[in-house]
């Protein structure tokens, strides 16, 4: 599962850099703004998930970032 991969940390610095630079520069909604920043991002993992997150449908994240539906819920009840 490649969400395992992911700094917790850091997806959530881009999250919340990302919801700052929307307010800044006034965009609507953070899809705006994700797209508008993707180029500067590209090589980052948890830029790539945030991206997904706001611009994918729920099927496709399951299957890019869980290994499919059927592996979510394993994933939310392993053990830390």
């Amino acid at each position: 599962m490649k969400i395992t991969e992911l700094d917790a940390q850091q997806l959530g610095r881009v999250l919340i850099q990302t919801s700052m630079i929307a307010i800044h520069q006034g965009d609507k909604n953070l899809q705006e703004t994700i797209l508008e920043l993707d180029s500067f991002f590209k090589n980052a993992k948890e830029w790539e998930f945030a991206k997904d997150l706001f611009t994918c449908r729920t099927d496709e994240i399951a299957d890019k970032w869980y290994g499919g539906k059927g592996d979510i819920i394993g994933f939310y009840f392993q053990e830390k």
